[in-house]
């Protein structure tokens, strides 16, 4: 927390860029006091700064929300369907929808194929039966806010991650990966 709070005194900006939603960094941040400018929320779905102001995110097109909600309920292993906002709530406003959670129950791998094909233009993620749907976006589309907020220049900004969702922003910034990370990156 000190070295923040020194890098930060020395004129720079820190950014927490995460996989978590909003709420959620918000009380590990409380918790521990972690000074911040920025947080790049969601693996980039979401990017506010320190007054908790939204300064950007992306939804899932209404268009395409709508085409997909219509295959899922005639999917008959889709067992419940959750809306996600761009703080991490649970919302039936159809244009604030960062993400769809849905539980599912796969016979077999035809419906995992089935479900894949009807979801084929959005990024998947699965965590045991939980589904994460969401538009392909990654943490540099919150850094790219950022950036052009500030007018940063790309060559400026340092990165530092050990997840795979971390790569893409490893890749395009200055990246540096911890020393326990994963291999994949």
């Amino acid at each position: 927390i000190e070295a923040i709070k020194r890098f930060r005194d020395q004129g720079n900006i820190f950014a927490i860029a995460t996989g978590r939603h909003y709420e959620s960094i918000r009380k590990k941040i409380e918790k521990y006091q972690i000074p911040y400018d920025y947080l790049v929320c969601a693996d980039g779905i979401s990017t506010f700064d320190s007054d908790d102001k939204l300064l950007g995110f992306f939804p899932i097109h209404i268009e395409t929300l709508i085409k997909i909600m219509e295959k899922l309920y005639e999917l008959e292993f889709i067992k419940n369907i959750e809306l996600i906002d761009m703080y991490g709530n649970q919302t039936e406003n159809y244009q604030d929808v960062c993400e769809i959670y849905i539980e599912v129950s796969f016979r077999n791998i035809t419906d995992l194929k089935r479900f894949r094909k009807t979801l084929r233009e959005l990024s998947t993620f699965r965590i045991f039966n939980i589904m994460r749907i969401k538009e392909i976006v990654d943490k540099t589309n919150g850094i790219e806010i950022i950036q052009a907020k500030k007018g940063i220049d790309r060559t400026k900004i340092y990165t530092v991650g050990n997840e795979i969702n971390d790569y893409q922003m490893l890749k395009r910034y200055n990246g540096y990966k911890m020393p326990l990370s994963n291999p994949m990156i």
